[in-house]
C-alpha cells in the first residue's frame, strides 16, 4: 500500500493532536499510527508550530507542549531538539527571552552532540533574535558569524538568507540603519530566488520599517504593499492585517489623516472576517488616539474602550494600559478630571506591572497637568517632581523641558517664585541647545508670566516678544500630546498676554499699530492651529505653482512624522539612541526653515495659501490700500476676560478698552433665550411681537452700551467689522442705542480678520451673470417652502433637492455670479471643522470646504445658523467663513440664526434683487434689513444674517477720493 505524503499528513496529524484533550488521547493516537513518532512527521510538526505561532500563538504552544511530550517515545535525541528550538521560538514571541536564550543553548549542545552542523548552525541564527532584545549585540554579532561560516562552507543558501534578516535586525537595534535595509534586501532576494515566499514576507515587512527608519516613506508603503500581496498568496491572514494596518499607522503618523482613517477602517473590515482580534484592536488603539487628537471625543472614547476590553481578552497589559491612557485623555477632554486621573492611576499601575518606567513618568507628567488645571497645586507638584526625576536623566529630552516648565508653573501659582525661575530658567538653556522654536516658545512666554508676576512689566514684554519671535519662526504643529492633553496653551496665551501688557501703558500710534497688528497675527494663528492637521492636504487657491505646494505638503508629511517620533527617541537609554535623537532635532530644525522658506515663495502668487499655512498676516500699510476714506475697519480682541476694540482707519489706529468677557455673555445668554420664544414658523402675533420688541431692544442697547458706546464718538462712516471668540455671535448690526438701530446709521459688513478683508477686497473676477440656487437641504423646510425659496433668485439654474450635491455645487458654482444653498448644519461642538452642511443629498464638513475651489462672487447660505451660544467660540462661524472664502468665494452671506418662512424669504428676495442692480452688497444688505424691517419688526427676523467679505463697492471718478486705490 502506497504512503501517503507526509507534506498532506502533516495537517491532519497536527489536528488530531491538538484535539486529544487528555494524555489516553495522545496514548491512543500513538498506538494507532506508529508513523506519528517518525523523526520525519515529528520535524514536520516542528515547521507546524514555527508556522502556526504568527497566527496563533497560543494554539502553537499546545501543539509544542504536545510534539515535546511525542519525543519521549521516539527517543531521537534530533527531534527532541528540534521541537525544543520551535519552543525556543515560541518563547520569543513571548518576549521570554532570558528563557529562549536558554533554551537555544540546549538545543545547541545537543545538536552538537549528534554533529549535526547544520542544525547547530540554524540554532545559532534563532538565537540572535532574544539577544537583540537583550541589548547583547556583541554576542549576537559573534554568534551570527559562526553560524555564517557554517553555512558557507555548506553551501546552504536558504540560512545564509534568514541570517541575513537576523543580522539586519541587530543593525536596526543599534540604529544602524542603512546597514540593517542592505541586509534586508539581500535577504529578500535570495529567498525570492529560493522560491521562500513567507520568508519573503517577513524580509519585505522588515524593509518596511527599515525605510521608515531611513524616512523613506515611499519605499516603505511599497515594501508593506509587497508583503501584503505575497502574504495574501501564502494565505498568512494576520502578517495581511499587519501590513495594512503598519500603512495606516504610517499615515497617521505623517499626518495624512484621511487615507489613515480610510484604511483603519478597511484593515479592521479585514481582520473581522479572518478572525485576527490583535490587528483589529490595536486599530482601534491607535484610531482612538487620533480621534483624540482631533478633538472627536465620543470616537475616541469609545475605540479606546473597545481596545481595553480586547487587550484584555489577550492577556496583553501593555496595550491594554495604553488604551486606558487614551480613556483618561477622554475623559479630561470631557470636562471630567476626576475621572481622567482614575484612568490615568489605573494604567500608570499597569504600567508600573510592565516595568515600562517611561510611561510611568509620562502619566505622573499628565496626572500633574490635570491637578494644575483642577487649582490642586501641591499635589500636582508632587506627581510633577516624580516625572522630572526619571526624565531628568534626559536632561536634553523634549519631555524633560515640558516637565521642568510645568514645575515652573506650579512653583509660580504657589508663589514660591525663586524656584519658579530656577526650574524655567534651566528649562530654557536646555530649549537653547536643542534650538527647538517650539520648546523656546514655551520657556520665554512662562519666563513672561513669571516676570509679570512680579511686576516687571518691560521685562516681561520683552520676554512675550521673545517667545512670539520663536513662535513665528515654528509652523503649527498638529500632533503630540499638546494636541491632546495641554499642560499649558502658551503659544496662543503669548497674544492676549501681551496684547494687555501694551495697552496698558500711554496710548500712542507706534503702540496702537503694533497692539493692531498683534491681533492680526493672533486670529491668523488661531485659525492655523485649528487647521494644523490637515495642512498638508490643502490645496492652493490659486491652483499654481504646483511644485512649490507638493514640496510644502511633502515638507510638513515629514516633520509630522519626527514631531511624532522624536518624544520617543529621546528617552532611549541606548547611547547611539542619543545620538540619534540630536540628528532628528537638527532634520526637524531644517525641515522648518525650509518650510518657511517655501511658503515665502509662494506668498507673491498665492499669498492667501500663505497666510493660511504660515499664520501669516498682511502688512498694516498694505491694509490702509484698500480702506477707503469713509470705511472704518473695527476689530474686536479678547484679552483675559476683556474685550478691546481696534479702530483701523485710512487715517489712523486706535485701541480702546470696551466691555468684560463675562458681561457680554451674560447678555447674548439672555438674547438667546429671548429669541427661543420664537417659533421656527411664523411666529408670535404682531401683537406679541410688539410686546416682546421692547424686551429685545432692552438687551441689544445693553450690548451696545458695552460695546459701542465707549467708542460711539470715534467710528465714523461705513463700519468692517471683525469679531472675535463668542463675538462671532453677535449681530453687531442690530444693536440699538435707545433710538437707532446701528446699521441705520452705518453700511455694515463683517470680516474674518482685517488681513482677511485685505484678501478679500483684492480678490479679481469678471462673473457671468449666471445664478445658482440648491433647494431642499433643511429638514425643516416643507416643499412649499423649497418651492418659495427658489423665487428668491427667479432667474437661477436650480437644483432641487435630491438633484444637488456637492459635485454639482463644485462644477457649476465655479465662475457663477450668486450661488445661494439652503442648507442644514449638523453643529460638532467637540471639534467644529468636522460639522458638516447639507448640499441636497450630500454633506460636507467644514474642514473640506478649503478643498472645494468655488472662484464666484457671493455664496449665500440659509439654514445653517449655529444659534447664539454664549459658551462657544465662533470658531464654527469664523472656520465656515474663511473655508468658503479660501474656495474662491468674493463675499458671503451667512446667517448667525435660523429664520424660515415669509421673514427669510422677504429678506433674501430683497437682497439678491438689490445686489442684482446694485454692485456695492454692504449697501444692498443695508437696504435688504430696512425693507424686511417694515414687516417684520422684531431684530430676530431682520438680524439673522450677516455679509461677510468683499462689498463689491465701486466709486465713480466724480466721488473718489484721490487716496482711494482705483
Amino acid at each position: 500500500m502506497s504512503r501517503t505524503p507526509l507534506a498532506k499528513t502533516i495537517p491532519e496529524l497536527t489536528d488530531q493532536l491538538l484535539a486529544a484533550d487528555t494524555i489516553s488521547a495522545r496514548q491512543e493516537l500513538v498506538e494507532q499510527g506508529g508513523e506519528i513518532c517518525n523523526r520525519e512527521v515529528i520535524v514536520g510538526i516542528a515547521d507546524a508550530v514555527n508556522h502556526i505561532a504568527r497566527e496563533n500563538l497560543p494554539r502553537a504552544e499546545r501543539l509544542a507542549e504536545i510534539a515535546c511530550w511525542l519525543t519521549e517515545f521516539s527517543g531521537d535525541l534530533f527531534c527532541r531538539a528540534r521541537i525544543r528550538r520551535a519552543a525556543g521560538n515560541l518563547q520569543v514571541l513571548r518576549g521570554n527571552y532570558a528563557n529562549a536564550i536558554q533554551t537555544f543553548q540546549t538545543c545547541l549542545e545537543q545538536f552538537a552532540t549528534i554533529s549535526e552542523e547544520i542544525e547547530v548552525a540554524a540554532t545559532l541564527s534563532g538565537s540572535l533574535q532574544p539577544l537583540i532584545y537583550l541589548g547583547r549585540y556583541s554576542e549576537a554579532l559573534e554568534r551570527a558569524q559562526q553560524a555564517r561560516d557554517i553555512a558557507e562552507r555548506r553551501h546552504d543558501e536558504l540560512l545564509l538568507a534568514r541570517l541575513d534578516l537576523n543580522v539586519g535586525n541587530i543593525f536596526h537595534r543599534q540604529d544602524r540603519f542603512p546597514e540593517a535595509v542592505l541586509y534586508y534586501k539581500r535577504a529578500q532576494i535570495a529567498l525570492d530566488r529560493l522560491g521562500q515566499k513567507r520568508d519573503c514576507v517577513i524580509a519585505w515587512l522588515n524593509l518596511a520599517v527599515g525605510y521608515i527608519a531611513l524616512n523613506d516613506f515611499s519605499q516603505a508603503e511599497q515594501a508593506y504593499k509587497k508583503a501584503r500581496a505575497l502574504a495574501l498568496l501564502e494565505n498568512m491572514t494576520s502578517i495581511v492585517a499587519q501590513a495594512d494596518y503598519n500603512v495606516a499607522y504610517l499615515y497617521y503618523r505623517r499626518g495624512q489623516y484621511t487615507e489613515a482613517l480610510e484604511l483603519f477602517q478597511q484593515t479592521r473590515q479585514y481582520c473581522e472576517s479572518v478572525g485576527d482580534r490583535l490587528h483589529s484592536a490595536l486599530c482601534d488603539l491607535d484610531q482612538a488616539e487620533m480621534y483624540l487628537e482631533l478633538h472627536l471625543n465620543p470616537e475616541g472614547t469609545q475605540l479606546a474602550q473597545q481596545a481595553v476590553s480586547a487587550f484584555e481578552k489577550m492577556d496583553m497589559g501593555y496595550e491594554a494600559a495604553k488604551a486606558l491612557v487614551w480613556l483618561g485623555i477622554g475623559a479630561h477632554q470631557n470636562g471630567k478630571p476626576f475621572l481622567a486621573l482614575d484612568f490615568f492611576a489605573q494604567a500608570q499601575e499597569r504600567m508600573r506591572s510592565q516595568q515600562n518606567d517611561v510611561w510611568v513618568a509620562l502619566l505622573d507628567f499628565y496626572q500633574a497637568i490635570v491637578l494644575h488645571q483642577e487649582g490642586r497645586f501641591h499635589e500636582a507638584l508632587n506627581r510633577c517632581t516624580a516625572a522630572h526625576n526619571f526624565f531628568s536623566s534626559f536632561s536634553n529630552s523634549g519631555r524633560a523641558i515640558q516637565v521642568q516648565l510645568l514645575r515652573a508653573c506650579l512653583y509660580l501659582a504657589l508663589s514660591e517664585t525663586r524656584e519658579a525661575e530656577d526650574c524655567c530658567a534651566s528649562a530654557m538653556e536646555a530649549a537653547a541647545r536643542l534650538r527647538s522654536p517650539f520648546l523656546l516658545t514655551q520657556s520665554y512666554a512662562i519666563r513672561g508670566q513669571i516676570e509679570q508676576s512680579g511686576g516687571a512689566i518691560d521685562a516681561a514684554i520683552q520676554s512675550y516678544d521673545e517667545a512670539l519671535q520663536w513662535l513665528e519662526k515654528s509652523p503649527s504643529r498638529p500632533v503630540g500630546e499638546e494636541s491632546k492633553l495641554s499642560s499649558a496653551k502658551n503659544r496662543l496665551e503669548l497674544y492676549p498676554a501681551l496684547v494687555s501688557l501694551m495697552v496698558s501703558g500711554p496710548p500712542t500710534e507706534d503702540i496702537s499699530e503694533a497692539v493692531l497688528a498683534l491681533v492680526e497675527k493672533a486670529k491668523s494663528r488661531e485659525l492655523a492651529e485649528l487647521l494644523a492637521f490637515r495642512a498638508n492636504t490643502l490645496p492652493a487657491p490659486s491652483r499654481s505653482h504646483s511644485s512649490l505646494v507638493e514640496q510644502v505638503r511633502s515638507l510638513r508629511n515629514e516633520l509630522n512624522w519626527y514631531y511624532g517620533e522624536i518624544d520617543v527617541a529621546e528617552v532611549r537609554s541606548a547611547d547611539s539612541s542619543a545620538q540619534r535623537a540630536m540628528d532628528m532635532r537638527s532634520r526637524i530644525q531644517g525641515l522648518e526653515e525650509v518650510l518657511i522658506e517655501t511658503l515665502g515663495e509662494l506668498r507673491p502668487a498665492d499669498e492667501q495659501f500663505f497666510v493660511l499655512q504660515n499664520a501669516g498676516t498682511i502688512p498694516v500699510n498694505e491694509i490702509r490700500e484698500v480702506i477707503r476714506q469713509d470705511e472704518m475697519i473695527l476689530e474686536f480682541y479678547e484679552a483675559h476676560g476683556l474685550l478691546y476694540a481696534c479702530l483701523f482707519s485710512k487715517g489712523c489706529i486706535r485701541i480702546t478698552r470696551t466691555a468684560r468677557t463675562e458681561t457680554i455673555r451674560d447678555l447674548l445668554r439672555s438674547l438667546r433665550s429671548h429669541f427661543a420664544k420664537f417659533d421656527r414658523g411664523n411666529g408670535p402675533s404682531t401683537l406679541l411681537q410688539a410686546s416682546l420688541l421692547e424686551g429685545a431692544q432692552t438687551i441689544l442697547f445693553a450690548l451696545d452700551r458695552e460695546l459701542i458706546q465707549p467708542i460711539r464718538g470715534q467710528i465714523k462712516g461705513r463700519l468692517i467689522i471683525v469679531p472675535h471668540g463668542l463675538l462671532h455671535y453677535l449681530p453687531f448690526h442690530a444693536l440699538f442705542d435707545g433710538s437707532r438701530y446701528l446699521i441705520e446709521d452705518h453700511v455694515i459688513s463683517y470680516a474674518s480678520s482685517a488681513s482677511q478683508y485685505y484678501l478679500s477686497s483684492r480678490k479679481a473676477g469678471d462673473f457671468q451673470k449666471r445664478d445658482l440656487i440648491f433647494t431642499g437641504g433643511s429638514p425643516s423646510h416643507p416643499q412649499e417652502m423649497n418651492a418659495r425659496m427658489e423665487n428668491v433668485l427667479p432667474d437661477a439654474r436650480r437644483f432641487p433637492g435630491d438633484a444637488a450635491n456637492i459635485e454639482l455645487f463644485e462644477q457649476h458654482g465655479a465662475g457663477a455670479r450668486f450661488i445661494h444653498v439652503d442648507t442644514h448644519l449638523r453643529l460638532r461642538r467637540d471639534n467644529p471643522l468636522f460639522s458638516t452642511l447639507t448640499v441636497g443629498s450630500t454633506a460636507i464638513s467644514i474642514l473640506d470646504m478649503y478643498n472645494l475651489r468655488l472662484p464666484c462672487s457671493l455664496i449665500g447660505l440659509s439654514g445653517s445658523g449655529p444659534g447664539i451660544d454664549s459658551a462657544g467660540d465662533g470658531n464654527e462661524i469664523h472656520a465656515l467663513a474663511q473655508g468658503l472664502e479660501y474656495a474662491g468665494a468674493q463675499t458671503l452671506l451667512m446667517p448667525l440664526w435660523n429664520i424660515t418662512g415669509g421673514p427669510l424669504v422677504e429678506f433674501l428676495t430683497s437682497f439678491y434683487r438689490r445686489a442684482s442692480c446694485e454692485s456695492d452688497k454692504a449697501l444692498a444688505f443695508q437696504q435688504a434689513v430696512a425693507a424686511t424691517r417694515k414687516e417684520f419688526w422684531h431684530p430676530y427676523y431682520w438680524a439673522s444674517f450677516v455679509l461677510r467679505g468683499r462689498t463689491g463697492r465701486v466709486l465713480s471718478k466724480r466721488t473718489r477720493s484721490t487716496d482711494d486705490p482705483l
